[in-house]
């Protein structure tokens, strides 16, 4: 596993080993949406990880690196995003998505997304609180945003439906610390890696601040990290 002190530092070696070391697979679908044509090619990375020792530094400047011109607006996004996740309310669809329209409404069906983190965190945050509180040595501190109940019906399957990127987030508290292991099945690289630590980064501050002790380590793993044929036509750094 590789080791890095910022975000920043993170995004930029990830995002050159997916460039560089990754191979081109066929997808058929991207979130709800079929794929066709040469999009269906996508540039992939198994089995990533990686820690980062001090995830709080350097947030602003991975935005920035990903997003460029349009970084402000998605640190707004993601600020209001954390506020929707910690809401202890299984807000759907919540208020993040009003902020980038451009992107999230045409994922809203009758008014709704198939799922939001906020509707999976709500009744879990305060457990997983109340259990690091009661005991800092937990192993059990694991908050699920996968649920194969529902995820696993093959009418969502391919395509079929939104179903979750994240599959879990376990907290633990060393060394007056707390540290977050964040586990992904499926992570889109451009539209959604940093996104996706900056909100991790933003739950693992609201925790560490109810169970009064220091910011840890935010180690990721993901299953698939890739790019889309889209984004790849954006990149002119390599």
């Amino acid at each position: 596993m590789r080791f890095y002190k910022t975000v920043l530092e993170a995004v930029d070696n990830t995002c050159r080993d997916l460039l560089v070391r990754g191979i081109t697979i066929e997808s058929n679908s991207y979130q709800d949406k079929k794929l066709v044509g040469e999009d269906r090619f996508v540039k992939e990375l198994t089995n990533v990880d990686f820690a980062i020792t001090k995830p709080n530094l350097e947030l602003d400047e991975a935005l920035e690196y990903c997003f460029k011109k349009e970084w402000k607006k998605i640190k707004k996004y993601c600020e209001q995003e954390i506020k929707d996740r910690i809401s202890g309310k299984p807000l759907n669809p919540g208020n993040s998505h009003k902020i980038r329209k451009d992107m999230w409404n045409q994922f809203i069906h009758d008014h709704k997304f198939s799922y939001t983190y906020a509707e999976r965190m709500a009744r879990q945050l305060p457990l997983i609180i109340d259990c690091l509180k009661k005991d800092s040595g937990t192993r059990q501190a694991v908050m699920s945003i996968w649920n194969p109940d529902i995820d696993m019906q093959n009418t969502n399957l391919g395509g079929g439906n939104r179903i979750p990127c994240s599959l879990l987030y376990q907290f633990t508290i060393r060394y007056g610390a707390l540290d977050c292991l964040y586990v992904m099945r499926s992570n889109s690289f451009f539209e959604h890696h940093v996104i996706d630590l900056y909100c991790a980064v933003g739950i693992m501050k609201y925790l560490a601040k109810q169970c009064g002790v220091k910011l840890g380590t935010l180690t990721f793993m993901a299953g698939s990290l890739h790019a889309f044929q889209w984004s790849l036509k954006k990149v002119k750094r390599f």
